[in-house]
Parts: C-alpha cells; sequence; structure tokens
C-alpha cells in the first residue's frame, strides 16, 4: 500500500495499530502512519461512515425518512422512537434525535451537492436528495455507490476541496461522513481512496 500523501515512496508510511469502533458491530480499524505527513489514515471498511458510528447505510435510510415525510421533527420520532436506549444505555430523548437527524441530513445533503458540482453530465437533472440519486442510479445504496463513483477523481485531484474531521492537532484523520476526499492545508485524506485506489485490499 502507498501513501497517498506521498505516492512515490520515500516518506516512511507503515502500518500504526488499530482502534476500535463498537457500532454497529464491534471492529478493530488498521491505522496507517506517515511520518512526514505528521498524519494517521484509518482504513475503515466501506460501508462504516467515518468520524460517526453506525454505517453508511443507516445514515442514508433516516435521511430517507425525512425526505419522505418532510419534518425533522416526525422523521425522528420515526428512526428513533422515544424510550429507544442509546449506546450509553440511556433512553434517547426527542430532543436529541431530532439533533441527531439534523446532522446527518445536512452531511449526506453537503455530500450530494457537491457530488452534482464534481459530475454535472453524470447528474444533469437529478436534485440533491437521497430518492432523486436513488432513482437515478438505480440503488437503494447511493453513499456505499458514491464513493465508487468519486474515488478516482479525490484520488487524483489533491485540490479538490472537503471537509474532514481531525482527531488530533497532528492530523489523524477520518472522513467526515459526507465522503470527500482529498484537501489540501491540513491534508486530510479519505480512508477509502487510500485503502482501494492507492493500494490493494486485504
Amino acid at each position: 500500500m502507498r501513501c497517498p500523501f506521498h505516492p512515490q515512496g520515500g516518506c516512511g508510511f507503515h502500518k500504526n495499530g488499530y482502534y476500535e469502533r463498537i457500532t454497529p458491530v464491534p471492529l478493530k480499524i488498521a491505522r496507517m502512519y506517515c511520518p512526514s505527513s505528521q498524519a494517521t489514515i484509518g482504513l475503515i471498511p466501506d460501508f462504516l461512515a467515518s468520524r460517526v458510528s453506525g454505517t453508511l447505510q443507516a445514515m442514508e435510510d433516516a435521511v430517507v425518512t425525512y425526505e419522505s415525510m418532510g419534518s425533522i421533527g416526525v422523521a425522528a420520532d420515526t428512526v428513533r422512537p422515544p424510550g429507544m436506549v442509546g449506546e450509553d444505555e440511556e433512553p434517547i430523548t426527542l430532543e436529541a434525535t431530532t439533533r441527531w437527524l439534523r446532522r446527518r441530513v445536512r452531511w449526506v445533503t453537503t455530500t450530494l451537492v457537491t457530488v452534482l458540482g464534481l459530475f454535472p453530465d453524470l447528474f444533469a437533472g437529478v436534485s440533491p436528495t437521497v430518492q432523486s440519486f436513488r432513482g437515478h442510479l438505480g440503488t437503494d445504496s447511493v453513499m456505499m455507490d458514491l464513493r465508487g463513483i468519486c474515488s478516482e477523481i479525490h484520488c487524483a485531484s489533491p485540490s479538490v476541496p472537503c471537509r474532514a474531521d481531525e482527531k488530533t492537532a497532528q492530523g489523524s484523520f477520518e472522513q467526515g461522513p459526507q465522503a470527500i476526499c482529498i484537501r489540501k492545508g491540513r491534508r486530510a485524506v479519505d480512508e477509502r481512496c487510500d485503502a482501494r485506489s492507492l493500494g490493494e485490499r486485504q
């Protein structure tokens, strides 16, 4: 596997242990380290969302519920009913669920708007909603499909802007849920871009 920051090599890119994710099932996530960039890259599986618990599919389905109902409050009451227990075993309130859903709607919508800008010909006439993308692509797994569609252009274009969430000031990254890949400046990197397009999957 080559370093996404230095594909020519020579930076000392190497394995850097793993970290654990608890949901939806306990998993150990492999981690790589680039000494030159002082950044670690988590190699998450395609089906997991980044920097938040859960899967891309669960996030997408929650947003579709909102699109169908047209109300954050009503949709929140459906996707996480009152009394449902959270990861900390505390009951989930409607207020917390509303915030939870609002964040996911924002992340997914940002992704879809960005994709429309990157591929105007491929997605001509498509609106920035999951339901519109599902109809156009003929799939119920839009977010996972977009990871594949976007991987080549992202890996080839280090200047593509994106939002990524830093874990430490030194630069430990998991891609933000909206699934955009590489940016200059603090050099955030998409795990999927690193794991599939720049190297061989184990």
